[in-house]
């Protein structure tokens, strides 16, 4: 028992020891050691070197300040990684951006706000990814259907020798292993209501001609593609209905964005219904001169000298119709006169407002 006692107290003091030498080899430089560590934005092991701190040491009323120091900065580094690894994600530099936050996360590894944003960045890279895969199996399908006549002449005229072309070789099995991933493509994309990505999947499954494609099965998805577009229709139809309905009552920021955004879904769907395509074309219509509307009062108070508040009511409208030429060059021009305003106050110049 007392072996024990003994082996306990030994290792616990040898422990005490490690961290006691630990801070003796930064005991008299600990604050120069750790402002060097903020130069470099160590942030993590700045903070582990603090944890050491005791009160009794000589200057733990600057190594306090330091950690309250570090602390903000934190929170600057944060927000500074945050909006680069974004600006790379928009940009598509993929890559770039992953790194951004693996050297973030390795210089603040206690910072959640980092970890929360690299997780949101990762699972929108996992679906970026499912979508080049999904592009390589349709481009593959539509490779081994457009090749099929060319690979059966070949057989044809080489029945007993066709086997020495390697591509002749893998072209039953490749075709096999997509007609299944084609079918899971049907089914995926029906369960999560991408009904253009079911129907593009389900004709390619249909003409692949795979002895392993389960005939029934389609034939199940497919009336179930049929009666869920004929449900999708209505239910767009009736949603574009009230939108257009509200654009009737008048424009507001939120009505022209959720205009928007139908639009940009009915695009995509691409319905030759009737009364689809005449309700998008309508909705189009009164969305257009929802923008022309905010435009052009927002040209008024520029002609009333109100630069900063028409570039603010162009700018909300950028976002909504980012592809407006015409109102970034209304932005653009705003900004080169608001610039020269501040640069002419700089320099202490009376400064008259622009001439509508």
């Amino acid at each position: 028992m007392r072996r024990q006692f003994f082996l306990v107290t030994l290792i616990l003091f040898q422990l005490l020891l490690g961290g006691c030498a630990y801070l003796s080899s930064y005991s008299a430089d600990l604050p120069d050691k750790i402002d060097t560590l903020i130069q470099q934005q160590e942030y993590g092991e700045a903070l582990q070197l603090l944890e050491y701190a005791h009160p009794s040491h000589a200057d733990y009323k600057r190594l306090l300040q330091q950690k309250k120091r570090i602390e903000i900065l934190v929170v600057k580094y944060e927000r500074e990684t945050i909006q680069t690894a974004e600006k790379l994600t928009r940009q598509g530099q993929w890559y770039p951006a992953q790194q951004t936050y693996d050297l973030a996360i390795r210089k603040a590894p206690h910072s959640d706000n980092l970890r929360k944003a690299q997780q949101a960045f990762l699972i929108k890279r996992d679906n970026y990814l499912k979508q080049l895969e999904l592009s390589l199996l349709l481009n593959r399908a539509n490779w081994l259907i457009k090749n099929a006549p060319t690979q059966k002449e070949i057989v044809r005229v080489l029945p007993d020798d066709y086997q020495r072309y390697e591509e002749l070789r893998d072209y039953p099995d490749k075709v096999d292993e997509a007609a299944v991933q084609l079918v899971d493509c049907v089914q995926s994309a029906l369960d999560a209501g991408d009904y253009n990505l079911a129907e593009t999947c389900l004709k390619l499954a249909e003409r692949i001609g795979s002895e392993n494609v389960d005939k029934e099965q389609l034939a199940i998805a497919k009336k179930k593609l049929a009666k869920a577009e004929k449900t999708e229709v209505r239910k767009q139809n009736d949603i574009t209905r009230a939108l257009i309905a509200e654009l009737k009552q008048g424009y507001s920021q939120d009505n022209l964005k959720r205009a928007r955004q139908q639009l940009n879904v009915l695009e995509k769907q691409n319905n030759r219904n009737r009364t689809s395509i005449k309700l998008r074309k309508e909705l189009n219509k009164r969305y257009r001169q929802g923008i022309d509307q905010k435009i052009a009062a927002g040209r008024r108070l520029y002609s009333s000298g109100k630069i900063q508040e028409a570039l603010d009511i162009w700018n909300s409208l950028l976002e909504i119709d980012p592809d407006n030429q015409k109102l970034q060059g209304h932005i653009d021009r705003a900004e080169r006169v608001l610039a020269k305003l501040q640069r002419l106050s700089n320099e202490g110049a009376v400064v008259q407002p622009p001439k509508p």
